[in-house]
């Protein structure tokens, strides 16, 4: 239904070029499924193109007047903390932010726009396919006995059996959103840089 619905134009074009979400599309699915979600991406190379023109353009007229910091620590609230910690609260999923600020502006709004284009290792999840057929991704985090942890996508812990895995994939993507180009308004965005850069 979800590849019927790209192919109709029914849910956004640049979905299916997305590497993360073809990933987890074709986890575990028939060959068919493959094969129809790689045509889909090629179809929507374009697309990716595009965004990656937007998000440099977004970046290059990143404005730190106006933005203010505490502004920014409550969009870091509402989007980042149930995955990232700062000055000592927040989610352990993905790397703690003490320290960022010494970045340049430009770098950090590049990397809440375009998570994917460099991701440390120990961040980069994985698709986890169990025996029965059911497919999930998330950051692994321990052994813990006869079970592994994983952290998923909003930042909570899933224990899972491990003779009921049938396959594990490293990406080399990472859990963290790749849309808040779209869901994260600009001034916001603005605000949340500014928080950032107090971080050191």
């Amino acid at each position: 239904m979800l590849v019927d619905a790209a192919r109709d134009g029914r849910i956004p074009p640049q979905s299916p070029a997305d590497p993360t979400l073809r990933e987890r599309l074709v986890a575990g699915r028939p060959e068919s499924i493959r094969r129809a979600v790689a045509e889909l991406a090629r179809a929507d190379s374009a697309s990716e193109a595009a965004r990656e023109r937007t998000i440099a353009a977004r970046v290059a007229r990143f404005d730190r007047r106006g933005a203010a910091a505490e502004q920014g620590a409550r969009v870091f609230g509402t989007n980042c903390s149930a995955c990232h910690a700062v000055r000592g609260q927040g989610g352990q999923v993905g790397p703690q932010l003490d320290g960022v600020g010494h970045r340049s502006a430009a770098d950090l709004l590049a990397k809440v726009l375009a998570p994917n284009r460099s991701v440390a290792p120990a961040f980069r999840y994985e698709t986890v396919v169990m025996r029965n057929g059911d497919v999930f991704t998330g950051l692994f985090r321990r052994e813990q006995g006869i079970s592994l942890a994983f952290a998923d996508r909003q930042g909570r812990e899933i224990s899972v059996p491990k003779a009921q895995i049938a396959e594990r994939r490293q990406s080399s993507f990472t859990l963290m959103p790749n849309n808040f180009l779209e869901v994260i308004p600009e001034k916001d965005l603005d605000h949340l840089v500014a928080d950032l850069g107090t971080l050191r």
